[in-house]
């Protein structure tokens, strides 16, 4: 459900979705459990019948801006990184999202630039 409602990002409309993006911030990001945000990205990660099996590369860029990113930074922050970052979906991330044969977008770059980042600064080697 929670990719469900990224789609409507993509959409030019007069009404504001902000709480959307306060509910992915503050509930999902920082109110979930660790157990439950490993739950999510390893769905986003699944590459038969997931998220990103469906979806347009926009759609996985608004997936990882609103929802990925952020309940990862709020992971590290409460010290869950370990949790959340298990070595299954570390490889995943890896040989799926981080591909250095696949050709993205500059916007789909620039996040997993910021992913990339995220990783390095925040997983022990």
């Amino acid at each position: 459900l929670l990719f469900a409602m990224l789609s409507i990002f993509l959409e030019r409309t007069l009404i504001d979705f902000t709480f959307l993006k306060v509910f992915f911030a503050q509930e999902v990001a920082t109110c979930y459990s660790a157990e439950a945000k490993a739950d999510i990205l390893a769905y986003f990660l699944k590459p038969e019948g997931g998220p990103r099996a469906r979806v347009s590369s926009e759609e996985t860029v608004v997936a990882l801006q609103l929802l990925i990113l952020p309940m990862l930074r709020a992971a590290v922050a409460q010290g869950q990184q370990m949790d959340v970052l298990t070595p299954e979906i570390l490889w995943a991330i890896v040989t799926q999202l981080l591909d250095p044969v696949a050709s993205y977008g500059e916007t789909m770059k620039v996040e997993l630039l910021r992913l990339s980042t995220l990783l390095i600064e925040s997983v022990p080697a």
